[in-house]
């Protein structure tokens, strides 16, 4: 809530990162493109960290990404 106002989780960050971007253009440091690149997380949710593990292990992405880490451990 801000000022009365009821935002969900994503709109929230939204807004805190349109913030970041106008502060941090002002510094003249140039993080837009790593600011854009989580802004695209609450845009679309492909652009998740769950969803890229869910479609590349499937249904049993817990199992077969515990089998992956272990597959890897023994490299």
């Amino acid at each position: 809530m801000s000022n009365g106002e009821i935002f969900s989780v994503a709109n929230a960050a939204l807004k805190v990162i349109d913030k970041m971007k106008v502060f941090y253009s002002e510094l003249g440091l140039d993080v837009n493109e790593v600011l854009q690149f989580e802004y695209e997380k609450f845009i679309d949710t492909k652009n998740r960290y769950a969803w890229k593990i869910r479609k590349q292990f499937g249904n049993g992405y817990v199992k077969n990404a515990l089998r992956f880490v272990r597959e890897r451990q023994m490299n």
